[in-house]
């Protein structure tokens, strides 16, 4: 399924929740959809500060498109089965 599916009225009702703590060696992201009962948590310890930074935005990126990628799978799971009924 293409993600290009997911309706954007369904798109803005999907929430990431990021919790960030951070130490001068490494941070650690935790990320949340909301679906699951844990979130996910990552230890990202590039040494470079700039890097470091760029990595955890790569990081929240990539469980975005899960996220909206999930979203939309659902979605059409939904219409298929609506479909069906209707016909």
């Amino acid at each position: 399924m293409d993600t290009s599916d997911v309706s954007d009225s369904h798109a803005m009702a999907m929430v990431l929740a990021v919790s960030l703590e951070l130490s001068a060696a490494q941070w650690k992201v935790a990320l949340h959809d909301g679906q699951r009962e844990k979130p996910a948590i990552h230890t990202v310890s590039v040494v470079d500060a700039q890097k470091r930074l760029q990595a955890v935005c790569d990081l929240i990126q990539q469980h975005k498109q899960v996220v909206v990628a999930r979203a939309g799978a659902c979605g059409g799971q939904l219409r298929d089965w609506s479909r069906r009924i209707l016909d």
